[in-house]
């Protein structure tokens, strides 16, 4: 086969080819179908470096470039421990994040090797709840009920304790009411539930 040089990438060409002999140069042959050299595709890689663990309810904006400069997109197979949004992750459920960084390439480029990273998604203290009301359940002792706070901090709440003042103590228990005795008749007491 003949090899030709010097062609320019993106400029369309067509070839004919013709025999030559002692005698000279005979007829060409019928123009090939037109050709469109271009550049062999370049290889490229991503950098993605490993995240941290995260904490809970909080969101971290994921960054990642390519060797050749194109933009990297992000996925990610677990969307409700960390749901994405562009670049940007939201931490909604304690868990393992696990996110994807690709780069398609192009007409110059090759598609660049996928890179994956993992992490932990970690609990943060839940929030508060709130006293709905203390009930006189007796002459020593009270019912203390409350509604759970509305963010458990991304694991399932596993008690409650009922601090009373003056004094200190704590009652505990898994669900509202908490019965807290031993008060003594005639006192003033608070109550904080946590």
């Amino acid at each position: 086969p003949a090899t030709m040089t010097g062609l320019v990438n993106g400029t369309q060409y067509t070839f004919t080819v013709a025999a030559k002999n002692m005698a000279g140069m005979g007829a060409p042959s019928v123009p090939s179908a037109t050709v469109l050299p271009v550049a062999a595709q370049v290889a490229q890689v991503i950098d993605f470096p490993q995240p941290d663990a995260q904490d809970y309810g909080t969101q971290l904006h994921l960054q990642a470039s390519s060797s050749s400069a194109l933009p990297v997109n992000f996925t990610t197979d677990t969307p409700l421990v960390c749901a994405l949004t562009g670049a940007t992750l939201s931490f909604q459920r304690v868990g393992t994040c696990v996110i994807h960084a690709d780069q398609a390439g192009d007409a110059a480029t090759l598609a660049a090797p996928q890179v994956t990273r993992s992490f932990d998604v970690l609990a943060v203290k839940p929030g508060m709840p709130a006293i709905a009301s203390v009930h006189r359940v007796g002459p020593n002792a009270v019912d203390v009920e409350f509604t759970p706070p509305a963010d458990d901090g991304g694991s399932p709440i596993i008690g409650y304790d009922v601090v009373v003042a003056p004094g200190g103590r704590a009652v505990s228990g898994s669900t509202s009411p908490i019965h807290v005795d031993g008060l003594s008749r005639g006192s003033e007491y608070r109550f904080t539930v946590s």
